[in-house]
């Protein structure tokens, strides 16, 4: 059972560009897909270990190599402020 503690920030780095429209179907719901030199930044705003396992795992299966994995926890209002006014730019 996933407990609202258990939940943290994470930032995923992969080597390579990603495409948003595909980390969309498999990153849990808020993730920022951040492209930079050579290597594509996931921000998950909000997610348990299991959710953090089955997207390092889905990763692994679409053949990307991981370069990084942190808790971002000291940046945890940053990344959900980030997401809300991604949000109320869309609309």
């Amino acid at each position: 059972m996933c407990r609202i503690a258990d939940l943290r920030p994470y930032a995923v780095t992969v080597a390579g560009l990603l495409e948003a429209e595909t980390m969309a179907e498999i990153c849990p719901p808020e993730t920022r897909v951040v492209p930079g030199e050579g290597a594509t930044r996931l921000l998950i705003p909000r997610a348990d270990q299991s959710a953090l396992i089955g997207l390092l795992r889905q990763l692994h299966n679409l053949g990307y190599t991981l370069l990084k994995v942190e808790s971002d926890a000291g940046n945890a209002s940053d990344l959900r402020s980030e997401t809300k006014q991604d949000k109320e730019h869309k609309t």
